[in-house]
């Protein structure tokens, strides 16, 4: 598959989750109308911004391949398989962990997780918030995905919690491999 097909594909997923997600969910912020709110004020519009930075308990090799930089900006990993374009942790049996970091702050709605090799191994997402303070949105045990590669929206209700960190946990004793992760979203309201 062509490069362009891929991030033509990608960029659909994210719009039906988008429209799937505003749909009858009322923490998601409706988009302005012209008539504002009827009361003078906006409704703030989300924002959809990739990771800017990143560090991680661990990573393949000793340069730049399998880095934790690999997993910030857009997804750049085309097809499943092993490619150094994405973040992998030193050995693929062990547990680890990804933080990304954006440029904004913002009270979080969701966060997309594109993992391009072995998708299998998330076991927590917590997000940073802007006083330091780690709140974990989701935990469970690591699930067998199929599709490859993958993304994986994680939705956030902590109203009031402004974050620009997300932390990413994996347990990769349940598969034979790698899981890489090529790139991470964080979608909210300013």
């Amino acid at each position: 598959m062509n490069r362009k097909l891929i991030i033509l594909s990608v960029l659909l997923v994210l719009a039906l989750t988008a429209l799937a997600c505003s749909v009858g969910q009322s923490a998601t912020p409706a988009p302005l109308s012209g008539g504002g709110d009827g009361g003078g004020g906006e409704t703030a519009q989300p924002i959809e911004q990739w990771a800017s930075s990143a560090t991680a308990s661990s990573y393949f090799g000793t340069t730049d391949r399998w880095s934790p930089d690999q997993a910030t900006g857009a997804p750049d990993t085309d097809e499943c398989g092993d490619y150094d374009t994405a973040w992998a942790s030193a050995i693929s049996t062990g547990e680890d962990w990804l933080e990304v970091t954006f440029d904004t702050a913002v009270e979080p709605t969701e966060i997309n997780i594109y993992a391009s090799y072995n998708p299998s191994a998330i076991v927590k997402v917590e997000v940073k918030d802007t006083d330091g303070a780690y709140h974990t949105i989701w935990e469970g045990e690591p699930e067998l995905v199929d599709e490859c590669p993958t993304i994986t929206t994680f939705s956030v209700t902590a109203a009031g919690l402004k974050a620009k960190t997300v932390r990413i946990s994996i347990d990769q004793s349940n598969h034979t491999g790698w899981d890489e992760i090529d790139a991470v979203q964080l979608v909210g309201t300013p």
